[in-house]
């Protein structure tokens, strides 16, 4: 009886030694889930900046093709007013 009993404790302790080996993973996987939720965090703030800059540089191409064809439009009327030819650009 008395062995039967040390074989349940031993057991036993095997379990509980599992048991906390288990929650250290669980604790460790919450400490790296938490990690990825910060990087993610940090990711989308990137991609924010990065969509600012796009905007801007988007703004920038408009404002110079308009003013790129405004410089076409104005040659074309020079040389038509004074050699009666357009420039083809």
């Amino acid at each position: 009886m008395e062995e039967v009993l040390k074989k349940i404790l031993n057991v036993l302790n095997e379990l509980k030694s599992d048991v906390n080996e288990l929650k250290s993973d669980v604790n460790e996987l919450k400490s790296d889930v938490n990690e990825l939720k910060s990087d993610v965090n940090t990711l989308k703030t990137e991609q924010v900046k990065v969509n600012e800059r796009l905007t801007r540089l988007e703004y920038k191409v408009d404002k110079l093709e308009i003013g790129q064809k405004e410089i076409k439009e104005n040659l074309n009327g020079f040389q038509d007013e004074y050699t009666g030819k357009r420039v083809k650009l």
